[in-house]
């Protein structure tokens, strides 16, 4: 049940920067989504502990709370592996939001040309995606070299078929 209770918590986070009541459900939806070895059927056993913690931090992404993000992401990122490349990508521009909102720039774009020449590697329409979002969110500081410097970057990504 924990990986349905991970999927409520992020359709409720999707909804938008609720009020703090909705904070308040997607922490409780989360809190029962720790994979504890519970009666999940066994399709499920790509539910890690760091898919868990790539989760949360999205849905705090969702709900603009950056600290949080911070911190599951980076437990997400603790162990790449080459097997899950794709989800490296995803966490590292998760992350690159997160320093955003937290204001700081130069961590954003570090974050975010790391996702870049991750993505580079794979095709993926939704790592694509991640980055291209990152970079609308980036738009406002878009006179600043290194913003401009990880736009370049991305360019190649960004007419690529994925």
């Amino acid at each position: 049940m924990s990986f349905f209770r991970l999927v409520e918590a992020r359709a409720h986070a999707k909804v938008g920067d609720g009020p703090p009541p909705r904070r308040a459900e997607v922490r409780r939806g989360l809190a029962g989504a720790l994979p504890e070895g519970d009666a999940d059927p066994t399709w499920l056993g790509f539910y890690s502990y760091d898919r868990f913690c790539a989760d949360a931090a999205e849905c705090y992404r969702d709900l603009r709370m950056p600290r949080e993000v911070r911190r599951f992401t980076e437990q997400a990122l603790s162990r790449p592996t080459e097997e899950f490349v794709r989800s490296h990508g995803l966490r590292l521009v998760v992350s690159a939001v997160a320093e955003l909102e937290s204001g700081n720039l130069d961590a954003a774009c570090a974050a975010g040309t790391r996702a870049v020449e991750v993505a580079g590697r794979i095709s993926s329409a939704r790592t694509t995606e991640y980055v291209r979002d990152l970079l609308h969110r980036l738009e406002p500081y878009g006179h600043e070299p290194r913003v401009r410097e990880l736009r370049e970057r991305a360019r190649p990504l960004l007419v690529a078929p994925a």
